[in-house]
């Protein structure tokens, strides 16, 4: 399976995204929610036809669960619901309403087609109607469905556990979740709160306090501004089990102390600007030096921004950082919704790694150790 990026330009690159297990010849490729989400069939028997990336085509799962040993010629996502996934096979539509599980469960979706071969399966996105077209049966519609759908009204205050700021009911797991920009009182959140998919219109704005837990189970879509704050003893989370888009911004508390601090999420970059607006120390001896220090293991010293540099927060990567007096450290950016790697560093000095938790979700120092 290859991937061909720039593929309109001169200058088009190849790369070969085949999972290690792949045996057979591929039927049908389509995306998921986003470009990273990526589903593979293949047509042949005795082999493992369905197959799921998250992540591009770094990694590879496979998704037959239970499903018997017969052809798989198409396949399609939901858009209102990627847990469920329908593919086109010698005998009919199957579906799965757990697909993102380890191992889906699959049943027969007839649907008044019986057992038809079925050649392609094509979504109209306008109202999410499906066509199939099989072999000397003709076509088929069918149509794919949502959850519950509650919009935020804040027709009484900024409370989210408050059923009168909602026109559906309050949200909970598998409803789907609005947040318009039509409303000028903004919801906030201070409980856990678990529900399906999450939409934050642009001019809209959610914010979580340090007590907040929100787990999307689905997919975040965030055009507008949602903000996680933190204490210096708690931090809110958001746990994003699909795919994320756009980003968030997330107020890390500290003292005046040191703090040994990772982003919680990715793309955040730290120059002047940064330095300013989150009140970072300069230093005692050298005023030329920023609060702001990685630990060079050649040295055996800490290496400290400089005013005038610009850099990018890395991933998994931890910072010592000084603010002149108690307040947030502000981070700005993606959710970071799947593994990532920190290479480990054995220089000639020490041997000393700093390796932070990289997510909108904190884990307790205790419980990594």
């Amino acid at each position: 399976m290859i991937k061909v990026e720039n593929a309109n330009t001169a200058t088009s690159t190849f790369t070969d995204i085949s999972g290690s297990s792949f045996l057979g010849n591929i039927s049908s490729v389509e995306f998921g929610a986003s470009e990273n989400e990526i589903m593979v069939t293949f047509y042949n028997f005795g082999v493992e036809s369905i197959w799921y990336t998250s992540d591009g085509g770094t990694n590879w799962a496979n998704k037959e669960g239970n499903f018997p040993d017969i052809n798989v010629r198409c396949i399609l996502m939901n858009p209102l619901n990627n847990d469920e996934v329908i593919v086109g096979t010698e005998l009919g539509i199957w579906n799965t309403a757990n697909f993102k599980d380890a191992s889906p469960v699959w049943n027969q979706s007839y649907n008044g087609m019986s057992n038809v071969v079925v050649t392609s399966l094509s979504l109209r996105t306008v109202d999410n109607t499906i066509l199939a077209s099989t072999y000397g049966r003709g076509f088929y519609t069918g149509k794919f469905t949502g959850n519950v759908l509650t919009t935020w009204t804040g027709a009484t205050d900024t409370d989210w556990t408050n059923i009168g700021n909602w026109s559906n009911g309050l949200p909970t797991a598998n409803v789907d979740v609005k947040i318009p920009s039509t409303t000028s009182i903004n919801p906030i959140i201070n409980s856990a709160v678990t529900i399906d998919n999450l939409s934050i219109e642009s001019g809209a704005t959610l914010t979580l306090n340090e007590q907040a837990a929100l787990t999307i189970e689905e997919n975040l879509t965030n055009e507008g501004t949602l903000t996680v704050n933190s204490s210096v003893a708690n931090s809110g989370s958001i746990i994003v089990q699909g795919a994320s888009t756009g980003n968030i911004t997330y107020n890390r508390a500290v003292s005046t102390n040191w703090h040994l601090v990772s982003p919680p999420v990715t793309g955040q970059t730290y120059d002047n600007d940064w330095v300013a607006s989150n009140s970072i120390a300069s230093g005692t001896f050298n005023t030329n030096q920023r609060g702001i220090a990685t630990y060079d293991n050649n040295a055996g010293n800490w290496d400290y921004m400089l005013a005038g540099e610009s850099s990018t927060f890395s991933e998994g990567k931890g910072y010592s950082i000084l603010r002149t007096s108690a307040g947030n450290l502000t981070f700005t950016g993606t959710v970071l919704t799947a593994g990532t790697t920190e290479d480990i560093a054995k220089g000639s000095n020490n041997a000393f790694n700093l390796i932070c938790l990289l997510y909108t979700s904190p884990s307790p120092r205790d419980g990594l150790l």
